[in-house]
Parts: C-alpha cells; sequence; structure tokens
C-alpha cells in the first residue's frame, strides 16, 4: 500500500486554526508536530511545512515533540531569533488533544493554536472526508 501525502485539507483546517488564533502578519510561525523514527512520515512533516509555509505567506518551521530534531522548544526559539523577537505561533499539527498538544503548549510560543480536531465542535467535513477515504469507512 502506498503512504498518504499531506493532504491540502490538512492545511485548510491549519489555517482555519490559525486564524481562530488571531495570526498577525508579523508573526512567525512554527509548526508543531509528533515526530516519527519513520523517515517518510518526517519527510511528509517538511512537506506540510512548506504547504502551510506557501498557504499564509511565510516561512514556517518544522518542530518536533519528539523523536527528530529540531524539538519543538528549539523550532520556537529559532522563529523567534530569525523573525528579531517578534511572536511566535505554534500551528498544532497534532489531531486532538492530549500530552502531546500539552507539550506543544509548553514548548514557549506566545500562541499555540488548537489542535486539528477538538471535542468541543464537531469534526469539519473535510476532515471526515479525508478520513472516509483513507481508511475506507
Amino acid at each position: 500500500m502506498m503512504q498518504p501525502k499531506p493532504d491540502p485539507r490538512l492545511v485548510r483546517q491549519l489555517v482555519t486554526r490559525l486564524d481562530e488564533a488571531g495570526l498577525r502578519p508579523e508573526d512567525a510561525v512554527v509548526l508543531a508536530v509528533a515526530g516519527s523514527s519513520d523517515a517518510r512520515a518526517v519527510d511528509d512533516c517538511e512537506v506540510m511545512g512548506r504547504m502551510l509555509g506557501h498557504a499564509i505567506g511565510r516561512e514556517v518551521l518544522v518542530g518536533y515533540i519528539s523523536a527528530v530534531q529540531p524539538a519543538l522548544p528549539d523550532a520556537v526559539e529559532t522563529a523567534r531569533s530569525r523573525s528579531g523577537g517578534r511572536r511566535v505561533v505554534v500551528a498544532t499539527y497534532l489531531l486532538a488533544p492530549g500530552y502531546f498538544a500539552d507539550l506543544a503548549g509548553r514548548a514557549g510560543a506566545d500562541v499555540v493554536t488548537e489542535p486539528l480536531l477538538s471535542a468541543a465542535d464537531p469534526a469539519p467535513h473535510e476532515m471526515v472526508e479525508l478520513v472516509v477515504e483513507r481508511f475506507g469507512m
């Protein structure tokens, strides 16, 4: 079976979360990802960072919560230094609240978005479509 690639619908959901968090034109953005020992998954995270950067019109650094470097707090610090101390926003590329989302929240950013899904809100239609397509439900 072929490995699924990053999907533009996930980018749109990340952009929605950034908008909800009050992203400003001058903010630096870091994509927080779980991390993996699978090089293909890491490559996909880097692709997602570039896709998000294209969608919001700025560079997006990728920071990893586990298994891969740069660690998320290091990526946040790099973004802060590159942006001249401006606000750093972490876009959380995690499916749901939990341990990794809590770690993302403590990585030193000024703002951290909600995960892609929230217990308080219904799942976005595009996210449901993606799951159905990928897992044949």
